[in-house]
């Protein structure tokens, strides 16, 4: 039926992962560089302040942009097993996913407008 990529969140969080871990070892492997730039040679605690708000806010981005794609993973998994029902021919595709997830909720509305026989605004 319609070919899309069902693991694409789970790889962009392994990539991030990865990512991660290399980027601990780059700084495991510098440390006494990092010790020395930025807790010996300072004139002020101001830079280490700044510094330190930078980092929190770059690891909040990063906790909020991996809490998205686990709840987009959630919505990969939900498609591909209301395709796979709908591959297979039931009568009920969305019966076999959980009822909040957007897929559900699209086929309960489309299902609702065609007992209905309202027009579907295909642009909206």
């Amino acid at each position: 039926m319609t070919d899309f990529r069902e693991h694409f969140s789970r790889n962009i969080l392994l990539r991030l992962l990865v990512l991660a871990l290399a980027a601990l070892g780059v700084i495991v492997f510098n440390l006494d560089f990092l010790k020395q730039v930025y807790f010996h040679n300072r004139l002020t605690e101001f830079g280490l302040v700044i510094n330190s708000g930078i980092f929190a806010l770059f690891m909040l981005g990063l906790v909020k942009l991996v809490a998205i794609l686990l709840r987009y993973r959630k919505e990969e998994l939900a498609l591909a097993d209301f395709v796979a029902a709908v591959e297979e021919g039931a009568s009920e595709p969305a019966a076999v996913v959980d009822a909040q997830r957007a897929i559900a909720r699209r086929y309960r509305i489309m299902a609702q407008l065609h007992r209905q026989h309202a027009p579907v605004n295909h642009s909206a």
